[in-house]
């Protein structure tokens, strides 16, 4: 774990170790879209009708920064909904020591030599039985 002298003014505040859940960053990228999109139309528009580039860059400049301000920061709101993680299940240890008896004469593992089953034939719905054709055509 590393620790951080938080006497450095770059260095995370304790705060900034939380992480935003899966809620807030659905609205994280909702205000962020929303912001930019209507601060760059609301440029464009005011732009347009004084017939200067400058002011819609610049209205769409002061969008960008504010959602940027908003989204970037790890802020509260954005940590409402706690995530609740399931255990962690403990794995027993299924190693297996192989002795040089279970090897076989070609240096690979045995393998059972067993009959093999057969799988069962299922009747599909793309194939019907003559019973079923019978009792439709009856």
């Amino acid at each position: 774990l590393v620790q951080y002298n938080h006497a450095s003014p770059f260095s995370p505040s304790p705060r900034a170790t939380s992480k935003m859940d899966y809620k807030g960053q659905q609205l994280n990228e909702y205000i962020f879209s929303f912001l930019t999109i209507f601060c760059g139309a609301i440029a464009l528009i005011v732009g347009w009708f004084k017939k200067d580039f400058q002011i819609t860059f610049y209205g769409w400049s002061i969008g960008l920064i504010l959602s940027l301000v908003l989204c970037i920061p790890d802020w509260p709101m954005f940590n409402r909904n706690k995530i609740i993680w399931l255990e962690e299940i403990g794995r027993p240890n299924k190693s297996i020591p192989v002795s040089s008896k279970d090897k076989s004469s070609t240096g690979g593992d045995k393998v059972k030599q067993g009959k093999s089953k057969k799988p069962k034939k299922s009747t599909s719905l793309a194939e019907p039985t003559e019973n079923s054709v019978k009792s439709k055509l009856n």
